[in-house]
This record gives C-alpha cells, sequence and structure tokens, in this order.
C-alpha cells in the first residue's frame, strides 16, 4: 500500500490520533462479520452476505476489510493463494471478466458491464501486493489526444453515482498499468484529460458531482465518494470542501 495524501483548498490538516473505543468496536464488528462469512478451509473463499454462496465480490470485499483493519493475510504463500482467485479473472487483454473464456478484445465503449469487475480485482491483487498476469492492453486508446476526455463526459452525471464508479475503475486500471507495467505517461495523460473533464463536472455550490445536471444529493454524494479517491491518490487539489462536508 502507499501513503495517500491531497491538496484541500484552504487551511486542513489529517491527523492520525490513537484508535478510539469506537474505532475499536467498528473494528471488531467488521472482523466478525468477514469471520462469519468464510466458507470452507481454502485461502480467499467467502461470501458477501449471508447465505449468498461464494462470490468474488464476498472474497475482495473481505480482503479490503481485513485489510483496513491490518488483519490482511502477511504470508506470501496465503497472498499467492489468494491472488490467484483473482488472477483467473483477468482477460489476455487485461480486464476481467466472470467470462474469461469466452470474452474477444473490447473497445473501451463496451466495458461498461465489466468496468466495476475490473476495479474490484484490481485492488484486490494491489492489497496482496501481487501483480496480475496480464498488461492491461485494453487501455491503449485512453492515451489517444482527447479520448480520455470524452470518455468522462459521455456519462450521464445525473446518475452521478453510476458515472462516479466507472470512472474510479477506469482511474484505478490507468494507475495499475503505470504502477505494475510501467505506464510512465499516465499521470500526465490523467491530469491532461480526466482531471479538467472533472473539473467541469463538480457543481461548486454543492462540492459534489452532478447535482447541477439532476443528480439529487444523496446520489451525488455517491458519486462524490468515488471520484475523490481519484483527486487522493492524484494529489490534485478539491474545491468547494466546506460546501461537500
Amino acid at each position: 500500500m502507499v501513503a495517500v495524501s491531497a491538496r484541500l483548498e484552504g487551511d486542513y490538516e489529517i491527523s492520525s490520533a490513537a484508535p478510539t473505543a469506537g474505532f475499536e468496536r467498528i473494528k471488531q464488528t467488521s472482523v466478525r462479520f468477514v469471520e462469519k462469512m468464510k466458507i470452507g478451509e481454502e485461502v480467499g473463499v467467502y461470501q458477501k452476505e449471508a447465505g449468498g454462496g461464494a462470490s468474488l465480490y464476498g472474497s475482495y470485499h473481505a480482503l479490503h476489510v481485513l485489510d483496513l483493519f491490518n488483519q490482511a493475510p502477511t504470508d506470501l504463500a496465503v497472498r499467492t493463494r489468494w491472488a490467484r482467485i483473482f488472477q483467473a479473472h483477468q482477460t489476455e487483454w487485461g480486464f476481467y471478466s466472470s467470462y474469461v473464456a469466452t470474452e474477444k478484445p473490447r473497445q473501451p465503449e463496451q466495458l461498461d458491464r465489466l468496468w466495476h469487475y475490473t476495479r474490484g480485482n484490481t485492488w484486490a491483487l494491489r492489497l496482496l501486493n501481487i501483480k496480475p498476469e496480464h498488461p492491461y492492453r485494453f487501455l491503449e486508446p485512453f492515451f489517444e489526444s482527447g479520448y480520455l476526455y470524452r470518455y468522462v463526459k459521455r456519462y450521464d452525471w445525473s446518475n452521478s453515482w453510476a458515472a462516479g464508479n466507472q470512472i474510479l475503475a477506469l482511474a484505478t486500471a490507468m494507475q495499475a498499468a503505470r504502477d505494475w507495467f510501467g505506464e510512465s505517461s499516465v499521470d500526465s495523460v490523467l491530469e491532461r484529460e480526466m482531471y479538467p473533464a472533472l473539473e467541469e463536472l463538480i457543481d461548486a455550490q454543492t462540492g459534489y458531482w452532478g447535482t447541477q445536471l439532476g443528480a439529487d444529493i444523496w446520489n451525488a454524494q455517491f458519486g462524490t465518494i468515488h471520484v475523490l479517491p481519484i483527486y487522493f491518490t492524484q494529489n490534485w487539489p478539491v474545491r468547494s470542501v466546506e460546501q461537500s462536508v
């Protein structure tokens, strides 16, 4: 995991205080829930919710929760076994699918159904610190001038939750291409293309993405919590913080 920082307009400071009783209660409740969702003895096999059966979502949600509270496995053999669950869903073009055997190359406009899936697998492998087997070749069009900007703007931001979800997945994949496969131009492309597009979509009155375009406050709040991690990891300044809070 890498340290994350963000520039907020104004004088803000994030401190790391000692864990409180409330934090410990949330930690214990969350870890116990993950333990209850475990299925069998094989590493990484979890259900997402009681009675739901083993699922990929269950597996990577469990990993995310454990990592959040520093409970994720540290043994390389265990992490490698868990990683195989996610690696098995990667196609030769780099994106992830539950139908790997029948997948074909896809243009970015054909990825909407797979963005969330690709993001989940990518994040899980990051948490395990294990590299996927195939480069993210499906991202090649996004490095063409103007393409990424248009792609961000093509979404319906009156449904900010859905749009933000997709764009976060795209940014996650591009950052993975940078960190795992040496795509050195990712930061400049994101700043040149994605950043201005997102800046045009934020509502300065609310600090949320999409409220000026028709998203209600709750939808836009969920859109915003998907957009802000991009700003944090790219260290872009965040506007309208007071309004957002």
